[in-house]
């Protein structure tokens, strides 16, 4: 996935997402907190609503800066063994074909109606009576922005936090199952008196699981995570 920003130019930069699925995968796999967290981040990261609107532009974008940069020579001046400057030709420029041009076009149209919308005319028979209206099609002129054109500022999409997202319900409740059931090993030792308990004695887990209950209350996680004795 691509993030567009302006800075000076237009830099993309390239970023690894994950989908819900790979985020539940991992909870049913019973991998650590801190995995989860991090795929549950890209899963995230990938939830700007304008994502598909700026890769339709940049596709665009792309296709006309490389097809503009074909005519145009690159060179850069040298010194000769006398030390005589001269131009050293790196590339030199050739016209567009009849394809290339008509692939530059249609993305440059393109491109402009993405930015600046496009005002389709009415349709009229043969004798002017108007079959359907004149209607416009709306742009998005912060796109252009993107390129270092007008002064529309980009939306920044910040994503949700992880800590507020749903699926931490579920992974809530696998940890105060697996909690649970750790619990009562621990008591059951305690009463069995088994060498290398946990915790000070059978209260503080009979406390703990209590606390654990109420952990996640209607599907509310609580603020305060219960620490084990």
């Amino acid at each position: 996935m691509n993030r567009y920003e302006f800075d000076g130019g237009l830099v993309v930069t390239s970023f690894e997402t994950k989908t819900m699925a790979d985020v539940e995968r991992l909870i049913s796999l019973g991998k650590p907190q801190s995995v989860v967290d991090r795929f549950l981040e890209m899963y995230l990261a990938s939830l700007d609503p304008n994502q598909s609107l700026k890769d339709e532009w940049y596709e665009s974008h792309k296709q006309i800066v490389d097809l503009e940069a074909i005519p145009v020579s690159i060179t850069e001046e040298r010194l000769d063994a006398e030390g005589v400057s001269y131009t050293h030709v790196i590339y030199e420029g050739r016209d567009l074909t009849e394809d290339e041009q008509a692939t530059l076009d249609t993305h440059t149209a393109k491109r402009d109606k993405l930015e600046n919308g496009l005002v389709h005319p009415a349709v009229l028979d043969e004798e002017g009576v108007e079959l359907s209206p004149e209607w416009t099609e709306v742009g998005t002129p912060w796109l252009a922005a993107l390129r270092g054109v007008g002064v529309e500022v980009v939306p920044v999409f910040t994503p949700m936090d992880k800590a507020a997202h749903p699926i931490n319900v579920k992974i809530a409740e696998k940890w105060v199952s697996e909690e649970l059931d750790m619990s009562d090993i621990e008591i059951r030792k305690h009463e069995d008196g088994a060498p290398r308990v946990k915790g000070a004695n059978v209260q503080a887990w009979r406390t703990y699981r209590n606390e654990l209950r109420d952990y996640v209350q209607s599907g509310v996680v609580a603020a305060t995570k219960p620490a084990r004795p």
